[in-house]
């Protein structure tokens, strides 16, 4: 069995056994290009559609504890991260930034008073904090 097979199998399996609606799985290596495999709906419904190579999920939930926990800890262990600081002075932002008022610390353990979710529909670069007071609980 090829691994392009063992990853679509392992897919199709999950998706199957009900953990997800769909998934996609890219990988491959430097200069090549890359082998990605998909299974289930990305949409369902009336206007159902199958997974496929372009299809993007929200990993906003994971992005943290995967990526943004492990990088700052490491930081934090080599000295150049202090969780104490100001997440303002630390990000570089100005002291009228909804951000200047939390520290990383509570930044990384939701303690920052950020909601815990907005919709995710629209371009990033049109996503505004101006809503959030730090320390807040909405």
């Amino acid at each position: 069995m090829t691994r392009s097979s063992a990853v679509g199998g392992l897919l199709r399996r999950a998706v199957a056994a009900g953990s997800a609606p769909s998934a996609v799985a890219a990988w491959g290596t430097v200069g090549q290009a890359p082998r990605i495999e998909c299974a289930g709906l990305a949409r369902v419904g009336i206007a159902a559609r199958e997974a496929d190579q372009d299809t993007r999920y929200d990993l906003a939930s994971l992005t943290k504890p995967l990526v943004t926990a492990t990088l700052s800890l490491i930081a934090v262990s080599r000295g150049v991260l202090d969780l104490r600081a100001g997440a303002g002075e630390a990000l570089g932002s100005s002291a009228a930034s909804p951000l200047a008022g939390a520290t990383l610390a509570q930044l990384l353990s939701h303690s920052a008073g950020m909601p815990a979710w907005r919709p995710s529909s629209f371009p990033a670069t049109k996503i505004s904090i101006s809503w959030w007071v730090p320390g807040s609980t909405s």
